[in-house]
């Protein structure tokens, strides 16, 4: 058999057997309480977890459903534009200047509309600073840019366009979200952002 290196002290040695890891029964002990002290480690780290979590209140359960949540709408929207050969743009104004920073930006804001926070239809990439920010969203136009009304049915089309603005003008009730609920949605979010980031990344390169 060739040799080794021997997994404790690291020296060259010519195991007896195929699946011998060790060069001698000292390093064999001490490769065993090795694995078994990070076995340990391992198990505390995810314990600590646990509890950590218990331990979180339901509106940091919102955060971190949010974050991913405008993880997954970033990149779903990026892709959108990368299928049709384009750069990402502003669903209020249209700019595609590579050197804006683009945000989630909610149609009906999560302040007063919290039960439409993490709904899919009611966030598009958005310019930050701009649309989201110094013009609250940019809803109907200013006289430079069409605004989000407008990006809706020039995305999706007059038709479907107008019945997603219906939608989100609509009443809904108010959201009532457990713990696991937004625990799970947190997982499904991060899960296609995953899948869609892989996407992208396929097509860019």
């Amino acid at each position: 058999m060739k040799e080794k290196t021997c997994k404790v002290c690291l020296s060259e040695f010519k195991p007896a057997r195929s699946f011998q890891k060790v060069c001698s029964p000292k390093c064999a002990i001490k490769l065993v309480n090795t694995d078994k002290e990070k076995k340990k480690a391992k198990e505390w780290r995810l314990e600590k977890k646990i509890r950590k979590e218990k331990l979180k209140s339901k509106s940091e359960w919102v955060k971190e459903a949010e974050s991913a949540f405008r993880r997954y709408i970033r990149a779903r929207d990026r892709l959108f534009y990368a299928k049709q050969g384009k750069h990402p743009e502003c669903i209020s104004c249209g700019t595609t200047n590579p050197l804006i920073q683009y945000a989630a930006g909610h149609y009906k804001t999560k302040g007063a509309y919290p039960e439409l926070r993490l709904d899919e239809r009611n966030c598009y990439l958005q310019c930050n600073k701009r649309c989201n920010m110094e013009l609250s969203g940019n809803i109907n136009g200013t006289k430079d840019t069409h605004g989000y009304k407008e990006g809706l049915k020039m995305r999706f089309g007059d038709e479907e366009g107008k019945k997603i603005i219906d939608y989100l003008e609509s009443h809904h009730p108010a959201e009532n979200w457990t713990i696991d609920d937004l625990s799970r949605m947190k997982s499904e979010f991060n899960k296609k952002a995953n899948d869609i980031e892989k996407q992208l990344s396929d097509i860019l390169t």
